[in-house]
């Protein structure tokens, strides 16, 4: 069937001229029938070929479920959820006639049905009808912002112990990749492929990416093994999540609160063998992590002795602070007030105001040692302290040298 017109653009064109010369009139409502054919295929593919109805009206019920303990009743609404205490809830999606993102949430959009948002920020475009809400079309949020931990700025930047979750869908690992794209790609591309820009600049961010055995598409995979898929990714995320954003970080503040503790032990045990009256001084310490996806700047990320101190997980610039100089050359620094040579380098840029606003005002010497982790993993691991070290040369190599060891067991048990 390889002759067969549509397989071969030559015969078609021959076939469409033989029917204009011999058969004008049939050819000419041939042709007005398929242009009002694309019409309305084109038309019906832009507005969606289904009505997200069905999906608001079980949603109603669900949440009404949550919020009353019974189904009836009007939908609920963003001001009624806050009002009632349930934690803050913010929904994304494509305000498409005002051209830009919306928001919704209690203080944005409170008379808004939760229904409603939730429909509009899964409004696919060509396969869901649009959402019109308070005279507005939405469709997908995630034309705009798929992922958007960034709603819960306001949160973080009050609260600096908040954690923010971001789950990632991606693509199929299993699934063949084909040369070319598909309109399915396309499509995927638009809503999943600016995961980057919606991470960046957030911090206490935990990203799982989460490959479900699922496409953008697959409308057809049946209940059953829906609901296999979300139980499944609702357990993996939870242990995931849970393991990587509270268990994870206080084993390693233990870690750190341990290390610190023998670091304070080895400088009073300098003192003694010195002969030397041991004053009063308060030793922290830290592990610095770059901070993805640049690796401009280093924060300050796991830490012993900061509590109640302005310079808790501060995020530092690599490439004029002390951390940043031991984490570039990969070698093992010590700077102290006494050098001013070396000291005053740190932050000394215009646009590092700020920053020196925020250093522990009592720091008198840092001891920082870069030390790789595996393969991929590198940080810095920082000892400061708020009174300077008084012993001779050589036995400040010394004391340093055994700090620096000291590190270095630590990151192997």
């Amino acid at each position: 069937m390889d002759w067969f017109p549509h397989r071969n653009p030559i015969l078609a064109l021959l076939f469409a001229f033989t029917g204009v010369i011999f058969f004008p009139r049939f050819a000419l409502i041939a042709l007005l029938a398929s242009i009002a054919v694309l019409c309305l295929l084109a038309r019906a593919t832009i507005l969606g070929f289904v009505s997200l109805d069905p999906v608001k009206e079980a949603l109603d019920q669900l949440i009404a479920m949550k919020y009353r303990g019974r189904r009836d009743g009007s939908p609920v609404t963003f001001r009624e959820l806050a009002m009632a205490g349930f934690p803050p809830l913010k929904i994304v999606a494509a305000n498409i006639s005002m051209q830009e993102l919306t928001v919704f949430s209690a203080e944005t959009t409170p008379a808004v049905a939760v229904s409603e948002a939730v429909c509009a920020s899964i409004a696919i475009p060509c396969v869901f009808k649009p959402r019109l809400i308070e005279g507005n079309w939405f469709m997908d949020g995630g034309l705009v912002s798929n992922l958007p931990a960034w709603t819960f700025d306001d949160e973080r930047s009050v609260d600096r112990d908040a954690l923010t979750a971001a789950i990632e869908i991606g693509v199929n690992a299993n699934k063949e990749r084909k040369p070319g794209w598909t309109i399915g790609s396309m499509l995927g591309t638009m809503i999943f492929g600016a995961g980057l820009l919606n991470k960046r600049g957030v911090e206490r961010l935990t990203a799982e990416r989460l490959t479900v055995n699922v496409g953008l598409l697959d409308f057809d995979v049946g209940r059953k093994r829906a609901s296999e898929i979300i139980s499944e990714t609702e357990a993996y995320c939870e242990g995931s999540l849970i393991a990587r954003m509270i268990e994870l970080p206080r084993i390693i503040n233990d870690k750190c609160e341990s290390v610190s503790r023998r670091c304070h032990g080895l400088i009073s045990a300098s003192y003694a063998a010195a002969g030397l009256e041991e004053p009063e001084f308060v030793t922290r310490i830290a592990i610095a992590i770059p901070v993805a996806p640049r690796y401009r700047t280093v924060r300050l990320e796991f830490s012993s002795g900061y509590t109640d101190l302005s310079d808790e997980r501060i995020t530092l610039p690599l490439e004029r602070s002390l951390i940043g100089r031991s984490w570039n050359e990969d070698e093992t620094l010590f700077a102290s007030k006494s050098d001013p040579a070396v000291w005053n380098e740190s932050l000394a840029a215009p646009q590092d105001r700020w920053l020196r606003k925020l250093i522990w005002k009592d720091l008198n010497w840092v001891l920082c040692v870069p030390l790789k982790i595996d393969e991929q993993t590198r940080v810095v691991v920082t000892l400061d302290c708020d009174r300077e070290l008084v012993f001779d040369d050589d036995t400040q190599q010394e004391l340093l040298n055994a700090l620096e060891d000291l590190y270095c067991r630590s990151s192997n048990s």
